[in-house]
């Protein structure tokens, strides 16, 4: 997994946190503070019918069993694209994870093929 945090610039507060491998395993507090999300990008690079679900948790951390404040779902070989213009104010910190599962057990597995996850937060 690859996870990088970028101020876009000094002069605003926006920061696009970029995973280039999201995994079964929560990337935790991404952001290092209690952000509020205006855009996610999400990528399933599979090209076979393997559906993945990327999950953004409300916390400082996150495991396979938390309950995710969203759960986003990704086709094969393919983009989801949400603008949020107002923002979602997560109160605690940001996590994510992805999944080939949509539920959230403890046998959960990681996703088939890799997933980019870019988040557009403040």
């Amino acid at each position: 997994m690859a996870l990088s945090t970028i101020i876009l610039d000094g002069r605003v507060t926006q920061r696009l946190v970029k995973q280039t491998a999201a995994g079964n395993t929560a990337d935790n507090d991404v952001v290092g503070k209690a952000p509020t999300l205006y855009g996610v990008r999400i990528k399933n690079l599979g090209v076979a019918a393997a559906t993945s679900w990327v999950k953004l948790y409300d916390a400082k951390s996150a495991t396979n069993t938390d309950h995710p404040h969203f759960n986003l779902e990704v086709l094969a070989a393919s983009d989801l694209n949400i603008q949020f213009p107002r923002g979602i104010v997560f109160a605690n910190g940001l996590c994510l994870r992805a999944s080939s599962e949509a539920d959230d057990t403890a046998g959960a597995t990681a996703p088939a093929d890799n997933i980019n996850v870019v988040l557009l937060t403040n």
